[in-house]
C-alpha cells in the first residue's frame, strides 16, 4: 500500500530535548547534488559531481514559544526528523511567522544540514504534541498621531548559509550570517490613514515597534482542557517602513500593507 501523508511524522531534536512541532500541514525534504561541467576545443564536454545539499522546510501551526526562541537562536543545531529520515546537524536558513485575525499563528522554517541518513521510521509515540493552536488576542503598532487595528502580520527571518565542504561533497560545518528581519503589517485604520501613507521617513524619526499576543487552550487526549489558556507574544523593534500602499473599492474594509525591516524580533 502507497504510503500517505496520514502515516508520516516529524519533529525537531536539539541534545535531548525534542520540540513539539505542533500541527505539521505539510514538509518536504530534500538531496540535490550539483554538477560541475567543462567543455574544451572539439566541443569535448566532462562533467562530475562536485556538491550535495541536505535540506528540510515545513509550515505548520505553533505549538508554544519555546519552538520559535530554539528555531530564532542563530547557534542552535537541530536534527530534522521526517518518517524515516533525518537530517543531521542542521541550521535554520529562514523562518517565516504568519497569522491574521481569522487564522492561527503559523511558522514555515527551512533548514540546511551536513548529511541525511535513514532511521526507524516515527510513529505516534515519538511525537509531543498538543491538542490546540494560538489565535490573536492582541496586536498593537504604535504610529504617532493614531490608533489602527492589525489585521494581519508577515514576519520573516533569514540569513546567508553557506556551505563549508573542503575535499568533500558533503557539508562538512557552515557560515552562518545573521538573521535578517523584515515582514508586512497590514492595518486597518479607524478613521484617518495620513499618518500611515506618509510618503517619507527621515533618519531623525523614531523607529516603530509592534507587539501581538496569542492565546490558546489546550486539551488532553480526553478532550478536558489543561490548566488556563496559555500566551505567546512577539514583538519587533527598530523597525522602519520601506513601502505602503492603499486600495479603496467602493464597499469592504480597507487596509492598509506596510513593509518594514526590522531590527529585532523577540518571542516569550
Amino acid at each position: 500500500m502507497a504510503l500517505t501523508g496520514a502515516d508520516v511524522y516529524a519533529r525537531i531534536i536539539k541534545g535531548e530535548t525534542t520540540y513539539d512541532c505542533g500541527l505539521v500541514s505539510d514538509a518536504k525534504p530534500a538531496i540535490k547534488t550539483s554538477t560541475l561541467q567543462r567543455t574544451g576545443i572539439g566541443n569535448v564536454k566532462r562533467a562530475r559531481i562536485n556538491a550535495h545539499d541536505y535540506e528540510a522546510s515545513w509550515s505548520g501551526d505553533v505549538p508554544d514559544g519555546v519552538l520559535l526562541a530554539a528555531l530564532l537562536n542563530k547557534d542552535n543545531v537541530f536534527d530534522v526528523q521526517v518518517h524515516d529520515i533525518e537530517l543531521i546537524d542542521a541550521v535554520v536558513k529562514s523562518l517565516r511567522l504568519a497569522f491574521d485575525e481569522r487564522n492561527p499563528l503559523t511558522y514555515a522554517v527551512d533548514f540546511v544540514g551536513e548529511d541525511m541518513a535513514s532511521i526507524t521510521a516515527l510513529t505516534e509515540a515519538d511525537i509531543d504534541h498538543v491538542k490546540g493552536f494560538f489565535v490573536m488576542s492582541d496586536a498593537t503598532i504604535n504610529f504617532s498621531g493614531s490608533s489602527n487595528t492589525v489585521v494581519k502580520s508577515d514576519i520573516a527571518a533569514s540569513r546567508e548559509v553557506e556551505a563549508v565542504r573542503g575535499a568533500s561533497l558533503d557539508p562538512q560545518d557552515f557560515s552562518k550570517g545573521p538573521f535578517i528581519f523584515e515582514g508586512t503589517i497590514t492595518v486597518s485604520p479607524s478613521t484617518s490613514f495620513a499618518d500611515v501613507l506618509k510618503g517619507k521617513w527621515l533618519p531623525t524619526d523614531t523607529p516603530f515597534t509592534f507587539s501581538a499576543a496569542f492565546s490558546a487552550q489546550f486539551y488532553d487526549e480526553e478532550g478536558d482542557p489543561i490548566a488556563a489558556p496559555t500566551t505567546v507574544s512577539i514583538s519587533c523593534s527598530g523597525m522602519v517602513a520601506s513601502e505602503t500602499s492603499v486600495n479603496v473599492g467602493s464597499t469592504g474594509p480597507i487596509e492598509i500593507p506596510i513593509k518594514m525591516s526590522i531590527e529585532a524580533v523577540t518571542v516569550s
